[in-house]
């Protein structure tokens, strides 16, 4: 898997996406929290083929990164919903699953409302 280690990296990563958002998930292994977070997220990745790439970064292998700096990740597990580089939508610690869903599908009924 290629390592997101910067928001040059990320930009090239979305404008190649063929679904408009990606969900950040920065987590550690050792963490209990990311570990629930990352089952969360495996069941909702089915529910939003199409609109959402879901990615996971182990922050771990990036402890020095720009990328932590970039996008200010203080605190994990931490998920980011992004519109290319841009940050739409920052969750920090734990979320359920209906939380969580009640969210995004808040946030993507808006950006995909046609007039």
């Amino acid at each position: 898997m290629n390592v997101l280690t910067n928001c040059k990296k990320i930009s090239k990563k979305a404008a190649a996406m063929t679904v408009p958002f990606l969900l950040l998930h920065f987590h550690a292994p050792a963490c209990r929290v990311s570990r629930s977070l990352a089952l969360v997220l495996s069941e909702l990745r089915d529910s939003y083929k199409g609109e959402l790439e879901f990615r996971q970064i182990n922050v771990e292998e990036l402890m020095a990164s720009q990328l932590l700096v970039d996008y200010e990740i203080f605190s994990l597990p931490t998920l980011l919903l992004l519109d290319g580089e841009v940050p739409l939508v920052r969750i920090r610690g734990f979320i359920s699953k209906q939380k969580l869903e009640k969210i995004l599908n808040r946030f993507l009924r808006v950006l995909y409302y046609e007039f």
